[in-house]
């Protein structure tokens, strides 16, 4: 079986983004399926879950965190029957490819039974209702090459983003959505026909030029058995408790005293979580979009590193505190800005960005670093934020109110934002634009001079530029911080690990100890 991988950030050296000289990425390539001579049907499925914040609002991280370990305890034996070439995992969603179309449809639709089925055997009233697994749907998307994954085990190509646009922004309702090349060779592969039904399917959400179709079937002979609730063969052990949780053989004490266990042993509390939304380049080749995409978030590092922010994924990074978020995605903004003054081509598109606080659950070894922080940044900044903007809580906003760092030329516009039925106390977060008029282009950095807002003049009529000298200021500040706001946030990281969480080694076993080395004074 293919090996099971999520989303993670290993360490990686800076790479420079400079056209004055030649970079090579070539060693980010992971597995290639460019060659359409070696590479005829390659085929990849996306799932979504439903319900992901109001769930875990509702009912808590550890509760839905459950739910996706369930649905993949069911699902991994399924694509292991399909001779999967390579599946990876990001939150609720899976992201599988296989070598055939016809493998991939038959992957999907058992996947779909498998969670009827297995809903079928809880009450849908009562104290059990809310362990259902509710399958958003499912994309694929086929292609002849076109498709590549990196060694961060990040995919890239059109035949990927078909699908996962598929699957994360247009299914509904448990569809199964396939391109139009996929429904093509659906067509004619003669034990799939008789058993399905394909649709056009039209939606104003799409967003490329490919007809789509709604895989509809009425009957499936389900073969693949429903996997014990301690069945952790396909399973990391650790996620083993979180599957234990849905035996419904459990005594409700029995389930309480398992819940506290987990939140005693894997919550961390009061974390600062950005996510942001990139668009991506169009790219042909997805070695492009593979040079883009890595250029851009080196960008992102480097201006992240300064506030002390911890990647976990590519669009998710954990601060130390919610004004060192704040004013990281500030500067990242300007620096997006300023780096694109230097480029005609590839410029980089931030449509949105999202600040949350609160709870997480972190479980070493895996990828779980979820909790309503993460959910509620990623509606902001990945669903409701648009033209680059900031967007940040109430619980956020209320954090920053005392903060000495945060300078008065910030903007805060209070928003009421809503999305899946679920509403925001929002506020926009803004600062007056730098007006670039030099900028050098180094060999590893960009070197850049900025003229003042209109208007600005100093009390003699000189000019004068407030951003930088407010940046100097807050400077000072950060590095010479009054013994009051170094009791703060020494308080304020004392509370984000327990001490069984010190032991925890790195990034790659745990997302707990990295924090740690990174906020201890």
């Amino acid at each position: 079986m293919a090996k099971i991988t999520s989303s993670s950030a290993p360490d990686r050296a800076l790479l420079s983004d400079s056209s004055d000289s030649s970079i090579s990425f070539s060693s980010l390539i992971k597995r290639d399926w460019r060659n359409p001579q070696t590479n005829k049907d390659i085929a990849v499925l996306v799932s979504d879950l439903s319900g992901f914040t109001s769930t875990t609002r509702k009912h808590g991280i550890v509760h839905f965190a459950s739910v996706i370990v369930r649905m993949r305890q069911l699902v991994l034996p399924i694509f292991e029957k399909y001779n999967a070439l390579e599946i990876t995992t990001e939150a609720d969603n899976f992201i599988t490819v296989f070598s055939s179309t016809y493998a991939c449809v038959q992957a999907a639709m058992e996947m779909k039974a498998a969670l009827k089925a297995y809903n079928a055997t809880l009450t849908t009233t009562g104290e059990r209702k809310h362990f259902q697994i509710k399958l958003n749907g499912i994309g694929i998307s086929s292609g002849d090459g076109g498709l590549m994954m990196d060694s961060y085990d990040r995919f890239h190509g059109t035949t990927f983003e078909h699908a996962y646009h598929l699957g994360e922004d247009v299914c509904a309702d448990g569809d199964i959505l396939i391109t139009q090349i996929a429904a093509e060779r659906v067509r004619k592969e003669s034990k799939l026909s008789p058993c399905l039904e394909l649709e056009e399917f039209k939606s104003d959400e799409i967003e490329f030029q490919q007809g789509v179709f709604k895989l509809n079937f009425d009957t499936f002979q389900q073969t693949t058995k429903l996997v014990d609730f301690y069945d952790t063969t396909l399973l990391s052990k650790e996620l083993g408790l979180l599957a234990k949780r849905h035996d419904p053989n459990l005594h409700l004490e029995e389930l309480q005293t398992l819940d506290t266990d987990i939140a005693k042993n894997y919550s961390t509390s009061n974390q600062t979580v950005v996510m942001f939304a990139m668009k991506e380049a169009d790219h042909n080749d997805p070695y492009d979009s593979l040079v883009y995409k890595e250029k851009a978030l080196n960008l992102l590092r480097t201006v992240f590193s300064q506030y002390d922010g911890v990647e976990c994924e590519e669009e998710l990074w954990i601060f130390p505190n919610p004004s060192d978020a704040v004013l990281a995605v500030l500067d990242a903004k300007d620096a997006i800005q300023e780096r694109n003054q230097c480029y005609d081509d590839d410029k980089i598109d931030i449509t949105g960005w999202g600040i949350h606080m609160g709870t997480m659950l972190v479980i070493p070894n895996t990828d779980i670093h979820w909790g309503d922080p993460v959910n509620t940044a990623s509606k902001l900044g990945q669903d409701l934020a648009t033209n680059g903007d900031l967007i940040i809580t109430d619980k956020v906003y209320g954090s920053i109110q005392d903060s000495i760092v945060i300078p008065n030329t910030v903007d805060f516009d209070h928003v009421f934002l809503e999305y899946s039925k679920v509403q925001f106390s929002s506020y926009k977060v803004s600062r007056p634009p730098l007006q670039i008029i030099t900028a050098v282009k180094s060999t590893s950095l960009f070197v850049f001079s900025f003229g003042q807002e209109e208007g600005e003049t100093t009390s003699e009529g000189g000019s004068t530029n407030s951003t930088l000298q407010e940046r100097e200021i807050l400077k000072r500040q950060k590095n010479q911080s009054p013994k009051k706001e170094q009791q703060q946030m020494k308080r304020h990281r004392n509370n984000q690990l327990t001490k069984k969480q010190d032991n925890i080694p790195g990034l790659n076993g745990g997302l707990l100890s990295f924090l740690d080395g990174h906020f201890k004074e």
